[in-house]
């Protein structure tokens, strides 16, 4: 099993790519996080949100990626319609506390 230099992710992480110095794709992305213009990102989003009048769906297992998600959407002003696939009680309850 082959594993990145930095983060030590296998390869066996799907769409994982290592470069020729072994280091995998998700580094090499979070390196570049600095020269992204999160302003202009922001705004564009804030531009969706207003051509949708405020309204998003957002799939959700209640893991920690998608609640993060709902709730800088919900920040941001968004009506935010979470939606799953299949839950459990336990699921359920979980959502509810975020969503409210």
């Amino acid at each position: 099993m082959k594993r990145c230099t930095r983060c030590c992710y296998p390869d066996t992480k799907p769409d994982l790519h290592f470069d020729e110095e072994g280091v995998c794709s998700a580094c090499r992305a979070y390196e570049r996080r600095p020269q992204i213009d999160w302003e202009a990102r922001k705004a564009d989003l804030a531009q969706l949100l207003d051509r949708h009048h405020g309204e998003c769906i957002v799939p959700s297992s209640g893991g920690k990626d998608s609640t993060y998600i709902a709730i800088t959407l919900k920040e941001l002003g968004a009506d935010v319609i979470a939606v799953t696939a299949t839950t459990t009680d336990w699921d359920d309850e979980k959502l509810a506390r975020i969503f409210g």
